[in-house]
């Protein structure tokens, strides 16, 4: 089994996505969609701008999030691969649930836009920040927090990412209190480039404008299982669910650790970094050995990648749709109408297919809807009762994973 893992913010640096951009140009398109969804030139700002600009939460969002939807498309195109599970560290999560079909990729980027106003609105003045805590007990850390924090100036643990590794989050007066305390007993302390303190109580009232945000838009069913922040578990596929715990999430803290755990139990085995850097990557190494994670950045990465991901792939379509055609048992004995309704469908698609290999490519939609017209000619004229080709049609989309490609073309 396989997983799709989408990072959160600061992983952000100035020029990712540029070689993505020149290889591939569904993730030039994705770049065009997101400035013309904003109404800002965000590309450029990734591309080229300030670190100081790109790191602002507002930005730093819609930039991380339209890097990992350029990724997934690329993967989709490349591969038609279906992932197992997928699940996002913070805004990682949107990622997630755009990926999975929950939420349109234009829908997302204003609203992760949106979320980063509100939480930079949330702490001003620089008073919000996050550090990553190593090499030190949680409960230690977590007591820490407790001593120290106060109601105007909160510090908790705002994301449990590994056995050996926390994130505190809250008011830097309390943080650098915390900060000091865990030094002396040999915590290794990391700032992080964030630009507010996330996942914390001093987003409360960013956590509530967001939710009446939330109720403008509308929530998909889900492709496949996508994992909560919140929970560890998978989202119940209902719109309230996931207003009410993308809410909690920007108060609560991130279970990353407990979610990895949760794939580690159900069986998957390999997981796909989509987006900057490797952080997800590398801490799934100290989380568990059991699941292989490599990260997929740049047209480079494209190899390792293909190496993992095609152990997923489905039968080839034509191949499997070729098959269905020479089992599917004829009651028709008319020469005529079998030579045009089958044997000339049957080798248009055969001819096809060869084509394809010798390119070396997956077929495009369309492609596999004309195999899908091949096979409807072949049952009609083999005449195969209609529930039977209905039942054939459905097991080939499921057997090659493309319901989701192929339903709106046969509906």
């Amino acid at each position: 089994m396989i997983a799709y893992i989408f990072p959160g913010q600061g992983s952000q640096y100035v020029g990712m996505g540029s070689s993505l951009i020149d290889k591939y140009s569904i993730a030039k398109e994705t770049f065009d969609q997101a400035n013309e969804v904003l109404g800002f030139d965000l590309s450029s700002l990734m591309l080229e701008g300030e670190m100081s600009q790109l790191t602002q939460t507002e930005n730093a969002q819609p930039a991380l999030l339209t890097l990992s939807m350029s990724i997934s498309r690329v993967l989709q195109k490349e591969f038609n691969v279906v992932p197992d599970y997928l699940l996002g560290h913070s805004l990682g999560e949107y990622s997630a649930l755009c990926s999975g079909g929950v939420l349109k990729f234009e829908d997302a980027l204003l609203i992760v836009r949106k979320r980063g106003l509100l939480m930079q609105d949330a702490v001003k003045n620089g008073l919000g920040i996050m550090t990553a805590v190593a090499n030190i007990a949680s409960s230690r850390v977590e007591e820490v927090c407790k001593e120290v924090s106060t109601l105007d100036h909160p510090v908790s643990i705002g994301c449990f990412n590994g056995p050996n590794q926390v994130v505190i989050s809250g008011h830097q007066h309390s943080v650098k209190q915390v900060e000091e305390m865990l030094s002396q007993e040999g915590a290794i302390l990391t700032p992080l480039k964030v630009s507010a303190s996330f996942h914390s109580p001093l987003m409360k009232d960013a956590s509530d404008k967001l939710e009446e945000f939330l109720l403008n838009f509308n929530f998909s069913r889900s492709e496949g299982p996508i994992i909560s922040n919140v929970t560890g578990q998978p989202h119940i596929d209902e719109p309230n669910e996931y207003i009410k715990l993308l809410k909690r999430q920007m108060v609560e803290p991130v279970m990353w650790e407990k979610s990895i755990k949760f794939l580690h139990q159900k069986g998957v085995n390999n997981a796909i970094e989509l987006g900057s850097k490797t952080v997800l990557t590398n801490l799934m190494a100290s989380i568990t050995k059991d699941i292989s994670c490599i990260s997929f950045e740049k047209p480079d990465d494209l190899l390792k990648v293909k190496g993992v991901i095609t152990r997923y792939l489905p039968p080839a379509f034509l191949d499997k749709s070729l098959a269905i055609a020479v089992a599917t048992k004829n009651q028709n004995w008319d020469e005529d109408e079998y030579h045009s309704g089958v044997v000339l469908p049957y080798q248009k698609v055969k001819k096809l297919a060869q084509t394809i290999e010798k390119e070396d490519r997956n077929p495009t939609v369309e492609e596999m809807f004309l195999a899908i017209e091949m096979l409807q000619s072949v049952f009609r004229t083999k005449k195969v009762q209609d529930k039977e080709q209905t039942e054939r049609i459905d097991e080939l989309l499921k057997v090659t994973k493309t319901e989701h490609l192929l339903k709106a073309y046969i509906s």
